[in-house]
C-alpha cells in the first residue's frame, strides 16, 4: 500500500475520532530503549525480548542513526556481527 492510500485509509477508518487528532507528544514513549551501532545484534535481540519492545532506535554520538523495527530482522543475522555493519 503506497503513503498516500494509507493515509486515506486512516483518515477514513478514523473520521471524529480524538486520538488521531492528539499531538505526538502526548502519546510517544518517553523512556525510549537505544542501543549504540559498535554494540552486537545478540546483544540488540536480548533487550528486545527483555524490554518487550516493537522497535529498538540504533544511536551513534547519541544521534540515531536507525531503529531494529524488530526481532524477525535479527534472525537472519550473525549473533556476532555489529549492528552498524548490519545497517543500510
Amino acid at each position: 500500500m503506497g503513503g498516500q492510500a494509507f493515509l486515506n485509509k486512516l483518515k477514513t477508518q478514523y473520521k471524529g475520532k480524538k486520538d488521531m487528532t492528539r499531538a505526538l507528544k502526548d502519546v510517544r514513549t518517553k523512556n525510549v530503549v537505544t542501543i549504540e551501532s559498535h554494540r552486537t545484534i545478540l546483544e540488540a535481540a536480548r533487550i528486545i525480548s527483555e524490554k518487550i519492545i516493537g522497535g529498538l532506535p540504533v544511536l551513534e554520538n547519541e544521534r540515531a542513526v536507525g531503529i531494529i523495527a524488530s526481532y524477525r530482522n535479527l534472525r537472519s543475522a550473525s549473533a556476532t556481527w555489529q549492528i552498524q555493519d548490519s545497517m543500510f
